[in-house]
């Protein structure tokens, strides 16, 4: 599986850059914008060029949120974590939490995202997955991605044979091949939506006694 950057870093726009590094900081100064970069504000400014400008201009530049590491990394990155569950459900993009991370969007643990964000009254800028989608405002949409995403497949499934505890559909969705017989034809996208679709059904639409009805709602989704 291929991890890519959530973006890129825009190229100091200082002029008289020689290193042309990535940017860190920012000026919203329409002055320092032509004087130094010949653009309209905010100028992205290196490190170098920041702390040039701030002697000698006397002004303050703000610093960059900067991208996302390119691994897949699923562990808490806050350095005081104690937490016994240190799987990272959520990422903070504010300032106050990213400034000893080097302004780079920082990945918590349940209990880290709560104690962090427990005592601040400015609400931070922050992204969490969804623990169940019974109840929500995207209850539905849900759903229909669910049906959707499984429709992917469905049509092409064989059967209910069995192979140990395995259903067959269930081989199919895994992969193309076993015990050296191509048992199905799928594309691997197609595959791979499906397999998403069944994700999501386990995860954020777990079987609880309170949830509607699923057969009532998805009648009326008019799913095509």
């Amino acid at each position: 599986m291929k991890y890519f950057t959530a973006w890129t870093s825009i190229p100091c726009q200082n002029t008289k850059c020689v290193d042309n590094e990535p940017s860190v900081r920012c000026c919203f100064d329409p002055i320092i914008s032509i004087k130094y970069g010949e653009t309209a504000p905010p100028i992205s400014l290196c490190k170098k060029c920041a702390e040039m400008i701030e002697s000698d201009d006397k002004i303050t530049t703000i610093p960059i949120c900067m991208p996302l590491s390119a691994s897949n990394n699923v562990v808490c990155q806050n350095k005081g974590c104690e937490s016994s569950k240190r799987l990272a459900i959520g990422i903070c993009f504010s300032e106050d939490c990213i400034r000893s991370h080097q302004y780079v969007p920082l990945r918590l643990c349940q209990e880290c995202l709560d104690a962090l964000h427990s005592v601040n009254c400015k609400e931070h800028i922050n992204h969490r997955s969804m623990k169940c989608a019974w109840g929500t405002e995207l209850e539905r949409d849900i759903v229909e991605a669910i049906v959707k995403l499984l429709k992917e497949t469905s049509a092409n499934l064989e059967g209910s044979e069995t192979e140990g505890k395995r259903p067959k559909w269930l081989r199919q969705l895994e992969g193309g091949h076993t015990l050296g017989r191509d048992i199905d034809k799928m594309a691997d996208e197609r595959r791979a939506l499906s397999r998403f679709g069944i994700w999501l059904l386990a995860t954020i639409c777990p079987p609880v006694p309170e949830a509607r009805p699923v057969l009532s709602l998805i009648k009326n989704l008019n799913i095509s």
